[in-house]
């Protein structure tokens, strides 16, 4: 850290003595501040740990017309898991948790030359379930689930400490895709949007919340190429063996390739990702609106040659043949995935720092929420482009043996196992397109792929789709009107259901109960009488 810099330390009076004592020991010639001026260089806030987000917004306010444009540091020293997108949302330029002394002067060093940094033990839920309204269907949706949960985490570590032999690995797959059904239909049964089921627990909110992993990053500058870099490297970390199959996310065409040519793909996409961003922002803008859309077949197909190989040779019916030579000029690699949305309005984000419109609000691209949902789209492109190329090499695969030995797992070599798997993504993929897709479009709602502690992790996202359900087909359309059918007579079914509930309520005890009653009181009344008859004596005559 320069010397000269002044620097305003607001924390408790025990804790501002220590942290002045030995920032003096440690730093020559800084200037600690103890009343706010205009002239600050940095401002360090070490909370108490009962202020809460929405008050310390206000002061941070209050306190920006006061010290105007300086970089703030704050430090938490409460768990803030509950209240992490709060705390991510406020206008502060470093955000530590219990941090050590070192730790915030390495902080401090950072924002002094115009980084930022944030450092918390979780990040915030990035799709959570909808929220549950209180009553016994909420009870026994949320019961439900944990169970389905816990039952999941069982049969996943059973898996991993000793589960082998393909019939035991046969039963687990079995199992988890039961589990994810039985899911399905809970969330059918109640209402409750999809969300990742790997991590879900009920809050005493009532909401079902999904884990997520720590947030740490730290950016040495606010520029837009280092951002990219940022993303880039945490994407890579991702993908670096990439986990599926565990039933958090739904039936993927890469769970046939091997783990190492799984994560080739991803890596290889990556990097012509970013060959593709580094281009576009060294060319002069044209009149073309989206040329990122127009180099998409490109950029898969150069993705394809990484993992390929440009002078791969496979023996195909006893001649070498180049796989590249045959799938590079497929049509399907052309063909764009409908569920994914576009992502040039992120990319002019990273490429001219043009802010990005996240809940209603501009935010920059470099604040923690901005990032976020950069990583999550960017992740969720990724994730979908490799899905077609691997649907592509899948189809390759099924007429060459030799190709299938060298992509696929051990387990789809067989023809029958590699039909199998091909039917139950046909199947997924109609079951998508004529009721999930429209469904999920009338709802205003999108699913993205997350990479998140090497796992691919659904979530759903609120998102306007008004032109998509306007350009539907003819089935699509008719399950949209189901919906609104269906959104329209339930409240006159749930009257007449309550209608109906109430008259046999009152049959069946003002009509039925009292004439179970007469009954009753007449033969109790006759047995009375008969009884009464026995103790008399009889009469002489």
């Amino acid at each position: 850290m320069r010397a000269g810099l002044r620097l305003l330390l607001l924390a408790p009076a025990w804790q501002r003595q220590g942290l002045e004592a030995w920032f003096t020991a440690r730093v020559a010639d800084l200037r600690l501040v103890s009343e706010p001026t205009r002239d600050l260089d940095l401002v360090l806030w070490v909370l108490r740990g009962d202020e809460p987000p929405a008050t310390l917004a206000h002061d941070l306010a209050l306190a920006r017309e006061r010290w105007g444009p300086v970089p703030v540091l704050l430090v938490l020293s409460l768990d803030p898991a509950d209240q992490a997108s709060h705390w991510l949302a406020l206008p502060v330029e470093g955000l530590l948790h219990q941090p050590t002394a070192e730790r915030m002067l390495e902080a401090l060093e950072v924002l002094a030359d115009g980084g930022r940094l944030v450092d918390l033990p979780v990040a915030p839920a990035a799709a959570a379930a909808a929220p549950l309204e209180a009553g016994v269907g909420a009870r026994l949706l949320r019961s439900g689930l944990a169970e389905i949960a816990a039952e999941r985490r069982r049969l996943q570590a059973w898996s991993r400490g000793g589960a082998s032999g393909w019939l035991s690995r046969l039963v687990v797959a079995g199992r988890l895709r039961e589990l994810a059904m039985a899911e399905q239909v809970l969330r059918l049964i109640w209402r409750v949007p999809p969300a990742a089921p790997a991590a879900a627990s009920p809050t005493a909110a009532g909401a079902l919340a999904v884990a997520a992993a720590p947030l740490r990053y730290t950016l040495p500058d606010r520029r837009p190429l280092t951002l990219l870099a940022h993303l880039d490297e945490r994407l890579r970390e991702g993908c670096r063996d990439l986990e599926l199959g565990d039933g958090a996310a739904p039936l993927l065409a890469l769970e046939a390739l091997l783990p190492e040519q799984r994560s080739q793909l991803l890596q290889s996409l990556l990097h012509e990702f970013r060959l593709l961003v580094d281009r576009l922002a060294a060319e002069v803008p044209t009149a073309v609106d989206d040329p990122w859309r127009l180099q998409q077949p490109r950029l898969r197909r150069r993705a394809l040659q990484g993992l390929l190989g440009a002078y791969t040779r496979l023996p195909r019916e006893g001649v070498l043949v180049a796989p590249l030579e045959l799938l590079q000029d497929d049509p399907l690699l052309a063909e764009e995935d409908p569920e994914l949305p576009d992502l040039w309005p992120c990319l002019q984000g990273l490429l001219s720092g043009r802010p990005l419109l996240l809940r209603g609000t501009l935010v920059a691209p470099d604040e923690p929420m901005a990032l976020l949902e950069l990583q999550r789209q960017l992740s969720n492109w990724l994730v979908r482009n490799a899905e077609l190329i691997a649907r592509r090499l899948l189809e390759a695969s099924a007429a060459w043996p030799e190709l299938r030995r060298a992509l696929l797992v051990e387990e789809l070599l067989a023809t029958r196992e590699l039909e199998r798997f091909r039917n139950r993504l046909n199947a997924r993929d109609r079951w998508l397109a004529l009721v999930e897709r429209p469904r999920a479009i009338f709802e205003s709602r999108r699913l993205l792929y997350a990479i998140e502690n090497r796992r691919i992790a659904p979530q759903m996202q609120r998102e306007i789709r008004d032109a998509e359900l306007r350009r539907l087909g003819l089935w699509p359309q008719l399950v949209t009107l189901l919906l609104e059918i269906r959104d329209a007579l339930a409240p006159q079914v749930a009257l007449l259901l309550n209608r109906l509930g109430q008259l046999a309520v009152l049959l069946l005890t003002q009509v039925l109960g009292r004439a179970i009653g007469l009954i009753g009181r007449g033969v109790l009344q006759g047995l009375g009488r008969g009884l009464q008859n026995a103790t008399t004596p009889p009469e002489r005559p």
